[in-house]
């Protein structure tokens, strides 16, 4: 395929999505700072709703939390907006269509640099799959997410570092990169490694940082203390509500935050935990520096960059889903040049990547605001209503698990360097519930749960006076529904430790069954919430007290966790007996180099 055709439609289709489309707050935040510096205004301050140009109804949102010289772009492209002339100009549409027009350019930028990098017969496939990929499409020119250009930059930079020596330019590149971004602060460190002249890195790095960065603070009279305040809450997560969440298990903690008092995480929990990536990098460090010289290439380079965007991924609290363009760009490189084996995991990270996206961002719809007023609200109440709000959260959660531990898997197998045909994690666990002997196991959770339903109908129907059942106190100090729940639990663990006494098998697959069953038992009782509230006429999942054993607990609790524990444990059971009987972790962990 033509690679000027490819480039060209790739183009064309993002032009086409550029001007009617748009995230509600992150391209409402960058409408507003165009405005706000191309008046001469500092950036990072509180962004209030500017009539004629903002599309999101909110009053104010806070600043933009990069360094200023993105500011400084969506500035230039307001002015360009301002100053031109004619009836077509005094559109909205008209400054969304030039905000998108950099972001754009980072997208065809990473093509270009791939037809500098690949040679012909490997060039159509690594093109194609970035040009034409829904998750670059969408980032960039529906989104309006910039790190297309960041990653642009930062490919330019390893270019000029790993294979044309030319460290300057690539400290330069990197520095600028990094004042758009904070992110590929993460790779300086490689990038220093592979250099030949350090201190000419070093100081271009710095030099491009300072003009680029601090400089404009200077230039336009800002004050440093937003800007400071910004940087802060990105590195270290130092916030009134810490973002928490995303395409990372540590996402399983934001619900709870969000309904329970987030005092009682922060300190002990939350904060700690915001430092973990400063100390998984400095680790990564120190091997990286540990590594002797004579062991570097440009297979190895790549492959350091890409443990570099792995960790990120695995360490930070909150991952939004466009830092996987940096995980996906260089996989890329990685896949199409050296190892072509791996071009399965780089498939399954951009599809469950994509499939997050859908899930978090409302089906896209919200994506429609700049022109339909009525997908802001709808994306609003559908988020916030019940049952869609708790619904929505549950895929969303175990979405980003699954991303999580596939992005693990990455990890491992780039730490380990495997270079054999590998199949992905999410790929063997489909094939895994899709065998037939999985079939039992789908009966037994349709007929519990059919079960324990019509019996909680039945049971809480019965009752006439719901004042003793709930208060007074009998055997265990429980109270009769607690004693209730407590005598069905036991009859179906006791059920379930019979059924897995007298199966055939060793006792490894008798442990493995029993922990499946208990495992259905916790999904049952998420499922069968939701179904007896339709039974007794109820509103689904809106967040009413329900009483489980001794204590009230919020619906929304008992149903999310319920599903997402239940189907976590049951995708990783297997796993877990794996690693017991094969070897201990800290084995497995020492052998990573």
């Amino acid at each position: 395929m033509n690679k000027k055709i490819l480039l060209f439609a790739g183009l064309i289709l993002r032009e086409f999505l550029s001007f009617w489309t748009g995230h509600p707050y992150d391209f409402e935040v960058w409408v507003r700072v165009g405005h706000y510096v191309a008046q001469g205004s500092n950036p990072y301050t509180y962004l209030y709703y500017i009539e004629g140009i903002s599309f999101a109804p909110y009053e104010a949102l806070l600043s933009i939390g990069y360094p200023p010289l993105w500011a400084l772009i969506c500035g230039l492209m307001y002015s360009m907006y301002y100053i031109s002339s004619g009836s077509l100009s005094q559109s909205p549409l008209v400054y969304y269509f030039l905000i998108k027009q950099p972001v754009i350019l980072g997208d065809l930028l990473v093509g270009i640099i791939f037809c500098r990098w690949f040679a012909q017969e490997k060039l159509d496939s690594a093109l194609v799959f970035w040009i034409l990929n829904p998750m670059t499409i969408i980032l960039s020119s529906v989104w309006g997410m910039f790190d297309s250009l960041t990653l642009a930059l930062l490919l330019l930079s390893i270019k000029f570092v790993v294979f044309d020596k030319k460290d300057s330019i690539s400290g330069v590149l990197l520095g600028i990169a990094t004042s758009l971004k904070l992110i590929p602060l993460i790779f300086a460190p490689i990038g220093l490694k592979f250099a030949a002249k350090k201190r000419q890195f070093i100081l271009s790095y710095s030099l491009a940082i300072l003009l680029t960065a601090i400089f404009p603070f200077f230039v336009f009279n800002w004050s440093l203390a937003g800007f400071y305040h910004a940087m802060e809450s990105q590195a270290v997560n130092i916030r009134e509500q810490p973002a928490v969440g995303g395409m990372t298990v540590f996402g399983l903690l934001e619900p709870i935050m969000i309904l329970w008092s987030k005092d009682l995480f922060i300190g002990p929990i939350i904060t700690p935990l915001n430092y973990l990536w400063i100390v998984a990098f400095s680790v990564f460090y120190a091997f990286l520096y540990l590594k002797p010289a004579n062991e570097l290439n440009y297979c190895e380079a790549i492959r350091l960059y890409i443990i570099a965007a792995l960790l990120f991924l695995l360490t930070r609290l909150y991952i939004a889903e466009q830092y996987v363009l940096y995980v996906i760009g260089l996989m890329i490189i990685d896949v199409f040049m050296f190892h072509l084996e791996r071009k399965t995991l780089l498939d399954t990270i951009c599809i469950l990547s994509l499939t997050y996206l859908v899930i978090n961002n409302t089906l896209l719809v919200r994506f429609l605001s700049p022109v339909a007023p009525w997908a802001f609200s709808w994306d609003m109440v559908f988020n916030n209503s019940p049952p869609s709000e708790t619904i929505r959260h549950i895929f969303r959660l175990l979405a980003g698990f699954i991303f999580y531990a596939s992005t693990l898997q990455l990890f491992y197998i780039y730490s380990k360097d495997y270079s054999e045909q590998l199949e992905s994690w999410v790929v063997t666990k489909v094939k895994n519930a899709l065998k037939p002997e999985c079939l039992k196991y789908y009966l037994y959770l349709f007929l519990l749960t059919i079960n324990a339903l019509f019996l909680d109908y039945v049971i809480v129907n019965m009752i006439k006076d719901w004042q003793f059942v709930l208060n007074e106190r009998f055997a265990l100090n429980l109270p009769l529904f607690g004693l209730y729940h407590l005598l069905l639990l036991s009859l179906t663990v006791g059920f379930d430790v019979s059924v897995c006494l007298f199966m055939a098998g060793s006792l490894e697959e008798r442990l493995k069954a029993f922990a499946r069953l208990m495992l259905l038992n916790m999904l049952m009782i998420g499922i069968a919430q939701p179904l007896f509230q339709v039974l007794c006429g109820k509103p689904l999942l809106s967040g009413e007290p329900t009483f489980v054993l001794w204590f009230l607990l919020d619906e929304r609790i008992l149903v999310g966790y319920s599903v997402i524990g239940a189907i976590i444990g049951l995708i990783i059971v297997e796993d877990v007996f794996k690693l017991i009987k094969e070897k201990s972790l800290c084995e497995r962990l020492a052998s990573i180099r």
